[in-house]
């Protein structure tokens, strides 16, 4: 994808240090944003509430009514907080619940109004800029893009950890967004994600997830050293804050395989922390989850 210059090369270049930084190296990566020259100054656009309205329907046949509908810029609405983590120490080992699971489809939770798509941070950069500013916008990406286009996985691919990827471009308000596709796996309860995320922000374990969905929308330029660095829309998921209004990434599992994919998901979302704590199989260890800067 070049938006008529040079490809995209530099990102998946054997000089990236993202594409040959190893998964060890977590902290490392979580600071890159700041301390390396692919990635300039990243300017907040602040956290912005997405609220499902309406029935679900293909993207193709939405219009900008059913969009609008579903913004909520300036909302009382914030992602849940993280409860004191000194306070889940005394809630371990947990056992997570275990759901069957459903296999590959595509689920409500992936159709649109309960998935904006790519439109939605576009429409909070075309409230929140001027016109001169949006227009200098080239492309959006999301932390699953960065990541494809860090690892070169384009197509259908045949290992098990991409099997079904597809990279996606369309054009939107004349920016060319990226993103990823794969066949949606789910289960009839909270994911295991979902359930860690329950059990920091002091909800039930069970509980289902919120419809809302919370998105962290920045700008920043890429390739921030070169002549023609790029002006990037850059947006994530925000799982929770903190005590402070910041957006964190909270995850569980062994954080030896957290590496490039969660560090460009960080930086898309605009987080500095990541709360994690190791998870073996269904069950949380004991031990304290701990926050990275």
């Amino acid at each position: 994808v070049s938006h008529g210059r040079a490809p995209l090369a530099w990102l998946s270049s054997a000089a990236n240090p993202i594409a040959v930084a190893a998964a060890g190296e977590i902290p490392l990566l979580i600071g890159m944003h700041a301390a390396c020259s692919l990635f300039g100054q990243q300017v907040s656009l602040g956290i912005h509430a997405w609220v499902p309205q309406g029935p679900c329907k293909p993207m193709n046949l939405i219009t900008a009514n059913d969009v609008l509908r579903c913004i909520e810029l300036g909302s009382k609405l914030q992602p849940s907080r993280l409860v004191d983590l000194r306070t889940v120490r005394s809630k371990l080992p947990v056992d997570f619940h275990s759901w069957p699971p459903r296999g590959a489809h595509i689920s409500d939770a992936k159709v649109f109004p309960n998935d904006p798509g790519p439109v939605f941070p576009l429409l909070v950069a075309r409230r929140k800029l001027s016109a001169d500013e949006f227009e200098r916008i080239e492309f959006k990406l999301g932390g699953s893009a960065l990541d494809a286009l860090a690892s070169q996985l384009t197509g259908y691919l045949p290992t098990d950890n991409h099997a079904g990827l597809r990279l996606i471009a369309t054009n939107s308000y004349g920016v060319i967004n990226l993103s990823t596709f794969r066949p949606y796996y789910s289960t009839d309860g909270p994911a295991i994600g979902v359930q860690f995320e329950n059990l920091l922000t002091g909800r039930a374990l069970g509980a289902a997830r919120s419809n809302v969905r919370f998105e962290h929308v920045s700008i920043v330029e890429l390739a921030a050293d070169s002549d023609e660095p790029f002006t990037v829309l850059l947006s994530g998921e925000c799982d929770a804050v903190d005590q402070a209004g910041r957006p964190v990434e909270i995850k569980s599992g062994q954080p030896k395989y957290f590496g490039q994919r969660t560090a460009l998901q960080m930086i898309a979302s605009g987080c500095a922390t990541l709360v994690y704590a190791e998870r073996f199989k269904r069950t949380l260890r004991q031990g304290d989850p701990v926050g990275l800067e």
